[in-house]
C-alpha cells in the first residue's frame, strides 16, 4: 500500500499550491466467501490526468500468515515452505559444527534479547521467514526459524532489503 501512497505524495510534492484534486479509490478483492480480502486494487487519478494508475496490493506481511476465511492468524506449524525440507537437511548436516561453536562461546551469545517490542538476534544469528528472507529484529519470533546467518545463507535465504511492522533487517 505504501507504493500507492508514495505515488500520491510525489504528485503533491511536484505540484505545490495546486488546486487540482486526486481521486484515491481502494477496492478490496475477496476469494469466495472469505471475510478478509486477499488484497486491494487502488485506483489513483488526478484531475489533470498526470497521475492515472492502478496498483494491486496484496494483503500480506512478512512473518504473518492469515486464514482469510476466519480472519485469524495461522499457527506456525501450519505454515508450509517448499524449502523447509532442505533447511532441515542443512541443519542435520551442520549439527556437529553448531554444537562445537556453542561450546566455544558463552550461552548468552546465541540467545536473543528484547529491545522494546522487538526480539533481537544474537551476533551471527538471524530469523528466517517462510519466504526465505532473514532479519535481525522481529516482533513475532515464533513465526521464524532462528539460526546462524551462514546456515541461513547456505540454505538459500537472502537478507531483507527493508523491514516492515513485524521484522527489520
Amino acid at each position: 500500500m505504501r507504493y500507492a501512497e508514495e505515488k500520491v505524495e510525489h504528485y503533491w510534492a511536484s505540484h505545490p499550491g495546486t488546486k487540482r484534486t486526486v481521486k484515491y479509490e481502494t477496492t478490496p478483492v475477496y476469494h469466495g466467501n472469505e471475510v478478509i480480502p486477499r488484497g486491494s486494487i487502488v485506483d489513483i487519478k488526478s484531475s489533470d490526468n498526470k497521475l492515472n494508475t492502478e496498483v494491486v496490493v496484496l494483503n500480506s506481511d512478512e512473518g504473518v500468515k492469515i486464514n482469510y476465511s476466519t480472519g485469524k492468524r495461522l499457527p506456525r506449524r501450519r505454515l508450509l515452505n517448499p524449502s523447509r525440507p532442505l533447511r532441515k537437511q542443512l541443519k542435520k548436516s551442520t549439527k556437529k559444527t553448531v554444537k562445537k561453536t556453542v561450546k566455544r562461546t558463552s550461552k548468552k551469545s546465541s540467545k536473543t534479547h528484547k529491545s522494546g517490542k522487538w526480539t533481537v538476534a544474537a551476533s551471527g544469528k538471524v530469523f528466517v521467514s517462510n519466504s526465505n528472507i532473514y532479519y535481525t529484529k522481529v516482533k513475532n519470533p515464533g513465526n521464524y526459524t532462528y539460526e546462524s546467518r551462514s546456515a541461513a545463507i547456505h540454505g538459500g535465504a537472502r537478507k531483507a532489503v527493508r523491514g516492515n511492522g513485524y521484522a527489520q533487517p
